[in-house]
């Protein structure tokens, strides 16, 4: 059989991994007593062919995983609602094994859980390249073993009983907490379970309420107050983000929503809200805006002079994400969008004319071609040189320069989209 052939039913399999109904039937389940997984692991040591090998091996992953979070919900169901409290110190170092694992699927092994695409004909290696398409679909599979096994329902279990696990147990429940609130489509899950998330907050803020002598550790309190926080402010610009993307022809809705987010990034928790404007491409929904004045004040130029609530909060987000954004990854595919709305300044009322002019410094770096070239960083090299002599005045092109330099020379951390600040 052809070598494409192969690889596209193994695609389809995976598919049907990503269900329960397809798990159980590998794993000989229900009405299908055969163990297909002992079939999978024998095609793995026959087959020769890297590529097929590798597909099989991700299947075997999922299959891995999908036992890892069975293993979760069980244990957890075991110790926290059908037992009488007491916590077996087998049944926790378990959980803490399976947590681990599941940590390391979602946060830097889930390349390993999507299907190859192909072969490079001349080098022979598997073609791994950043497809958003693999990614979404490599994530959808990790959320729907999520809901299968109520796997937030667990977390929220493991929270609220801190004080009967060990330290490592629930510092990966919180790193796992993280992992979730860092990754679009983790965020997506959570609002879909947003009753058990509005719980988990609750818990995370409340940890330690209890005193010092049920808790020993009070910087693990503090670091789950902070979590809490983190959750709260990412939900809150999530749903005003997507009531503006969804609001048509009502002007005042989408002014209040507006209105919201504005007032979000006038909060302690800034940096969060900032963080998820500039994943994945959230930041087009406040592009998409100023766009579409834009375009109202080219056909009507006459109109340009009056002020529009929409417009002067659409550049108001966007001037502060622009310079309160540290990890500048969105600017690789936005940047020059951005930069398009700037230089057409002019068009505006004064008030956002001027604000665009501002902007305009910190976006001058991006009016290099080359500016997230790997191989050539002469010109960023040369824009921070040049405004080495003012740097004591903060300007914004040397900023966005000196950021731009970090992403290229310092890869993400593991766990999520956000580089520590």
């Amino acid at each position: 059989m052809a070598m494409s052939l192969q690889l596209l039913i193994l695609r389809a399999i995976s598919s049907l991994v990503d269900t329960k109904f397809g798990v159980e039937y590998f794993l000989g389940e229900g009405d299908n007593p055969t163990n297909r997984y002992c079939e999978l692991l024998k095609l793995i040591e026959e087959n020769p062919k890297i590529c097929v090998k590798f597909a099989l091996k991700s299947l075997v992953k999922k299959i891995n995983l999908y036992e890892s979070l069975l293993l979760i919900r069980d244990t957890t169901a075991k110790l926290f609602t059908e037992s009488s409290g007491e916590t077996l110190e087998d049944d926790t170092s378990l959980l803490s094994s399976c947590l681990g694992e599941v940590i390391n699927a979602y946060t830097w092994d889930d390349k390993n859980y999507a299907q190859p695409k192909g072969l490079y004909p001349i080098v022979k290696k598997i073609e791994h390249v950043h497809d958003p398409i693999v990614h979404r679909g490599t994530s959808h599979g990790f959320h729907s073993y999520f809901r299968i096994h109520s796997f937030l329902e667990s977390l929220v279990l493991l929270v609220t009983n801190s004080h009967a696990i060990s330290v490592d147990l629930m510092a990966k429940a919180l790193k796992m907490i993280v992992a979730l609130v860092r990754n679009s489509s983790g965020l997506n899950y959570m609002a879909e379970r947003i009753t058990t998330t509005n719980l988990l907050h609750r818990c995370l803020l409340h940890e330690g309420a209890a005193g010092e002598d049920t808790y020993p550790n009070p910087g693990r309190e503090i670091k789950s107050h902070r979590i809490a926080l983190e959750i709260i402010y990412r939900m809150q610009t999530k749903y005003h983000l997507d009531a503006i993307a969804y609001v048509k022809g009502n002007e005042d809705e989408l002014v209040e929503q507006l209105l919201g987010l504005h007032a979000l990034l006038m909060t302690p928790g800034r940096c969060f809200v900032v963080s998820y404007l500039t994943m994945d491409s959230n930041i087009d929904v406040i592009l998409s805006l100023i766009n579409a004045q834009k375009k109202r004040y080219a056909e009507h130029p006459e109109s340009g002079k009056c002020k529009s609530p929409v417009l002067n909060y659409a550049v108001d987000i966007l001037d502060c994400v622009i310079r309160n954004c540290t990890n500048v990854a969105f600017l690789v595919d936005a940047g020059q969008s951005i930069v398009n709305v700037v230089k057409s300044h002019e068009i505006f009322e004064s008030s956002v004319s001027a604000m665009l002019q501002e902007m305009a410094i910190y976006m001058k770096p991006l009016e290099i071609a080359t500016i997230f070239s790997y191989n050539d960083v002469q010109s960023l090299c040369e824009v921070i040189k040049r405004s080495f002599d003012f740097f004591t005045t903060f300007p914004g092109d040397l900023i966005t320069a000196l950021r731009i330099t970090r992403f290229l020379a310092i890869p993400e951390t593991h766990g999520g989209g956000d580089r520590k600040i």
